[in-house]
């Protein structure tokens, strides 16, 4: 199951390398509050759809690394896979209508596979705001397991049902090994 440049099939989407002409999907995307108070670097992100374009060019070249989540033939998600240089791993599901309805984990658990079984990985990290509870349960249903948490590690402001908070707020860190990973398929 080799990533670079092909596209991939789970039970209800498929993996397929980032395109440039769908940067301004992705500025989108990455530009709702919604979605970006969710990232453990929001400053991280590009500011203008000139920036996000540079960045997927920058993206695009970094073999077996970033997806796009695709259902029917619309994008819905990007994903960054585990790799040799890092293992970590990261599910964005951009629209809205998508979210909660098991995208996120089919496509973490496809990307889990490929690490341990393409790349030869032992193990596989990710992480997620203490607030972003749609992240942590997708992150334990393909499989992760909580190892660590960075008490007060970000300041947030972060809404939810109408409803903001300001505080730091922790970073929970997860893994999963592949004794792990293969036990439990």
């Amino acid at each position: 199951m080799i990533l670079r440049g092909k596209t991939r099939k789970g039970k209800k989407f498929i993996l397929r390398p980032l395109r440039c002409e769908e940067s301004s999907i992705y500025h989108r995307w990455f530009s709702d509050p919604e979605v970006n108070q969710n990232y453990i670097n929001p400053t991280d992100r590009p500011k203008t759809e000139e920036e996000e374009m540079e960045r997927t060019k920058r993206l695009i070249t970094v073999p077996n690394k970033y997806f796009v989540i695709e259902v029917e033939g619309k994008p819905i998600g990007v994903c960054a896979g585990p790799g040799p240089e890092k293992e970590g791993l990261g599910i964005t599901i951009g629209e809205k209508e998508y979210r909660g309805k098991g995208y996120g984990t089919a496509a973490a658990k496809l990307l889990i596979d490929y690490g341990f079984n393409e790349l030869g990985l032992e193990r596989i990290e990710s992480g997620a705001m203490e607030f972003n509870q749609r992240s942590i349960k997708m992150l334990q249903r393909a499989g992760l397991q909580e190892t660590s948490r960075e008490e007060k590690a970000r300041w947030r402001e972060v809404t939810a049902d109408g409803h903001a908070e300001s505080k730091f707020w922790a970073i929970l860190h997860f893994a999963i090994t592949k004794e792990e990973w293969l036990k439990n398929r």
